[in-house]
């Protein structure tokens, strides 16, 4: 199992647009991913109903990988998040 943890600095918080790539890098790995936001854990498909509970500028969001390609998976979703929110 593999963890990366994000604040997120942009105004935009999470957005439509960086949540779909972030399930298409998911689904490139042979694992499961999940996003954790507050006490709310949810598989990576579902990544908007953890956009509708209000994500914004300052949380801290994290996403958790188990599998064949977790590390794989990690490290790319991590430099996304990175570089986009």
């Amino acid at each position: 199992m593999r963890e990366f943890s994000h604040t997120i600095t942009s105004n935009y918080a999470l957005a439509a647009k960086p949540a779909l790539d972030i399930i298409k890098l998911a689904g490139e790995h042979k694992c499961k991913t999940y996003v954790k936001s507050r006490d709310y854990v949810t598989d990576i498909g579902k990544l908007f109903i953890v956009l509708s509970s209000g994500i914004g500028a300052g949380d801290t969001i994290e996403f958790i990988t188990e599998g064949a390609d977790e590390k794989s998976a990690i490290d790319k979703i991590g430099k996304y998040v990175a570089r986009n929110m």
